[in-house]
């Protein structure tokens, strides 16, 4: 977040936010002091309900109930139009979020939809859990377990992580693990935790 607002970025579409808590998008960007406009995007209504709760008086927020795979209801979305100017960068979150949308469900198809409405220079900030470099028994195992919960989750490999940013300029470091992205020195567990999971910020292009 902190990166987009020093590109200049007052724009953020956080999609399949889950509940904002502390050190959400909108308190992170808040700390610039930049005015950017923050719209939560999630389906459940519970967590949505919750949300405008938590975040009732907290300025330029709006939270919508919404499935992200739905790309045109939440573009044309009222509160999503009123908040966000898209012939002027945005940037659009997947953080956490695409590895519960199964391939029968296009989730790179997603991401294009919504890259599509993007202006140039746009930023998109995704974060997906990878199967690449761990067993792949151990994989299974771990996908075993989630395919019986409410929530099944796909770990998908580098290069199909890498097929989302397509029309986006990836900023360095690249697609790397979600601790090591311009991070400082952490705690060797989380880093190891960080191994399970890739993640990466891309500019949108300008048109050719």
């Amino acid at each position: 977040m902190r990166f987009a607002v020093l590109q200049g970025v007052r724009q953020f579409l956080d999609l399949g936010t889950g509940l904002p808590s502390q050190g959400h998008v909108h308190e992170i960007v808040g700390e610039t002091g930049s005015g950017a406009h923050v719209v939560y995007v999630d389906y459940d209504p519970v967590v949505v309900c919750h949300a405008r709760a938590l975040l009732m008086g907290s300025g330029q927020v709006a939270v919508v109930q919404a499935d992200i795979r739905d790309p045109e209801g939440i573009l044309t979305d009222p509160a999503v139009t009123a908040s966000i100017d898209f012939s002027q960068p945005v940037a659009v979150l997947f953080v956490s979020v695409l590895h519960g949308i199964p391939d029968r469900d296009d989730p790179a198809g997603i991401v294009g939809a919504f890259a599509r409405h993007l202006a140039p220079g746009s930023y998109m900030i995704l974060s997906h859990l990878t199967s690449e470099g761990h067993p792949p028994e151990l994989v299974a195992q771990k996908e075993k377990v989630f395919a019986r919960s409410s929530a099944p989750m796909s770990y998908r490999s580098r290069a199909e992580i890498m097929a989302m940013f397509d029309g986006f300029d990836l900023v360095e470091p690249g697609l790397t693990a979600v601790t090591r992205w311009r991070g400082d020195a952490i705690d060797a567990n989380l880093d190891a935790a960080g191994e399970w999971w890739l993640g990466g910020v891309g500019q949108k292009k300008a048109q050719a």
